[in-house]
């Protein structure tokens, strides 16, 4: 399209997603999509995770589509996948030799990386499927946005190359937020294919410095790609101080590498150490949700617990603003940097977590909240929930203020999203 010596460049974004926007999933997208709406003249999202039967519980953009592309359940095709895997032992999938060394004689790394290429492939010949009704061939240039650099990511590999068969402009993108950055954290000590999704796209975002750092110096001859974008949450105004007594709220998954159980423990003991009024909501559900309730049924009689389970992003906000919140307390060992964090320090909640991952990017020890080892034992929280409990109002007060402070200057979502996938309106002709 040409109008008085300007070229108006046609641009289409394609997101490739877990199971946004059903389900209850990915609650951080909601902040950013709004973003991409006048950067794109199209948006199509394609969630690859789901169940045929899904249900949608968010809201897009006006312009945004969105297609559940799955044609079988996942356990039924994930199942497809490992048995495929089996047969890959003798008939290799076409990826091997990039990951050859790397696999060594583990039976177990081959087969995660057999499965991790059978499951990409069966994804991305699913969205395929769905784009080719999409009459993609009108754009002039198309970013393809994988949201985690795992599985979907070399889905986008894929769609990239399927695209250029007909766009000449098509930019792949990746966000990278834990599990799909730390290899030492996985169970195997090993993500496949790292080098050649870091050959193959364009640009990669990590979600803190931390993961930044840790791609670039595992891969130095990529760093050039790697740059840290950080998530961000939108300014819901502030939460209040409790009249008297502590309210410690956590928010996370319940599962191993979370640590609920040990906050149970820690909270026990904190209550214990005096006369202490206190009160401890978690948010968030998980596979050891039953254990949570019944170490909180069994330790913590005599403490006002709330578990909320799992809750939309918007009724956390909710619960932020209409409850008096004084402490954010996490004892995770493993994270990327936490958007419930954000959501905590957006409202003035200082944070006491573990030290892990790119939480300090966020938390200054002694500033805006207090950050402990990862081995950190139970009695070291509780000398700082004890320290802080003592504190009066006025002292608490700095600490909201310095952590609301650090939110505003680097997690405000309205800034931090501004600019990613930013590209200009026009060129010349």
């Amino acid at each position: 399209m040409k109008q008085c010596g300007v070229i108006f460049v046609k641009r289409c974004l394609v997101m490739i997603t877990s199971s946004f926007p059903f389900g209850s999933g990915e609650s951080f997208i909601e902040s950013e999509i709004s973003f991409h709406e006048n950067k794109f003249d199209r948006i199509i999202i394609l969630p690859i995770e789901l169940d045929p039967n899904a249900e949608l519980t968010r809201a897009v953009p006006e312009n945004a589509e969105y297609y559940n592309v799955s044609v079988r359940k996942q356990k039924i095709a994930r199942t497809g996948d490992i048995l495929k895997g089996v047969h890959n032992l003798v008939v290799p999938t076409e990826y091997l030799n990039y990951d050859r060394q790397v696999i060594g004689t583990s039976l177990r790394r081959r087969m995660f990386f057999e499965y991790f290429c059978n499951r990409s492939q069966r994804s991305f010949e699913e969205c395929k499927s769905v784009l080719e009704k999409c009459g993609l061939d009108e754009y002039d240039s198309i970013t393809v946005y994988s949201y985690w650099f795992f599985v979907t990511a070399l889905v986008g590999v894929k769609l990239k190359e399927y695209l250029s068969s007909f766009c000449s402009d098509v930019e792949l993108v990746a966000r990278a937020h834990r599990y799909d950055v730390y290899e030492n954290a996985n169970v195997l000590g090993y993500l496949p294919l790292r080098r050649y999704l870091l050959e193959k796209y364009d640009a990669v975002y990590p979600c803190s410095d931390s993961g930044t750092k840790f791609i670039t110096e595992k891969y130095p001859e990529y760093s050039a790609k790697v740059k840290t974008a950080y998530l961000g949450t939108f300014d819901h105004g502030l939460s209040k101080q409790s009249e008297n007594g502590l309210h410690i709220v956590s928010c996370s998954q319940v599962k191993d590498v979370k640590r609920v159980d040990e906050i149970v423990d820690i909270i026990e003991l904190f209550a214990k150490s005096g006369n202490r009024n206190i009160k401890w909501t978690h948010i968030g559900t998980g596979n050891r949700e039953a254990e949570l309730k019944k170490a909180v049924k069994l330790k913590l009689g005599g403490v006002e617990t709330e578990l909320l389970g799992k809750l939309p992003n918007t009724e956390v906000c909710e619960y932020y603003r209409k409850n008096p919140v004084d402490l954010f307390i996490s004892a995770s060992k493993s994270e990327g940097l936490p958007v419930s964090m954000m959501e905590a320090a957006s409202f003035g909640v200082p944070i006491l977590s573990t030290n892990v991952g790119g939480v300090s990017e966020l938390v200054r020890d002694g500033f805006n909240g207090w950050l402990l080892d990862e081995d950190a034992e139970i009695g070291e929280f509780v000398r700082i929930l004890d320290r802080f409990y003592d504190m009066d109002k006025s002292e608490r007060e700095v600490y909201r203020n310095n952590i609301r402070q650090t939110w505003e200057n680097g997690f405000d979502a309205s800034k931090s999203f501004r600019d990613f996938l930013s590209v200009p309106a026009t060129v010349g002709s």
